[in-house]
């Protein structure tokens, strides 16, 4: 997760505590490629409210890397910033989470997009 404001990091990761995924946050481009350069996530959520459309930069440097060329990238915006949504929806972003988040729809969004079987969820198997 790319994101400059560390109390929405923390907020991801206590959303989703109870998912076994491992949430590593990161606050800025420089740090995000150097994670990608030695990790290759299983998906990105990148703010798209850092400065200097940084958010459309990282996008475009990760998609252009081979290793992370297929990797899900989720921008995270402002409900009401409609502007910015378009924007990375254009760029190619996998998807668009918006705040105030709602952790129901992160985690289907990221199970979707990673492909995880989210069967036992709803389904009791016995």
């Amino acid at each position: 997760m790319v994101e400059d404001e560390p109390a929405i990091v923390d907020q991801i990761k206590n959303g989703l505590a109870h998912t076994q995924w491992n949430i590593n946050g990161v606050s800025s481009t420089g740090e995000a490629i150097d994670y990608c350069q030695s990790n290759i996530p299983d998906c990105l959520i990148i703010s798209l409210s850092l400065p200097d459309d940084a958010a459309i930069t990282l996008y475009r440097i990760i998609r252009s890397n081979a290793k992370t060329k297929y990797v899900p990238i989720f921008g995270m915006s402002v409900k009401t910033e409609m502007e910015e949504q378009q924007r990375a929806q254009h760029a190619g972003f996998t998807t668009i989470i918006t705040k105030p988040i709602d952790f129901d729809e992160v985690e289907s969004k990221v199970a979707k997009a990673v492909n995880l079987d989210s069967s036992g969820k709803y389904f009791e198997i016995g």
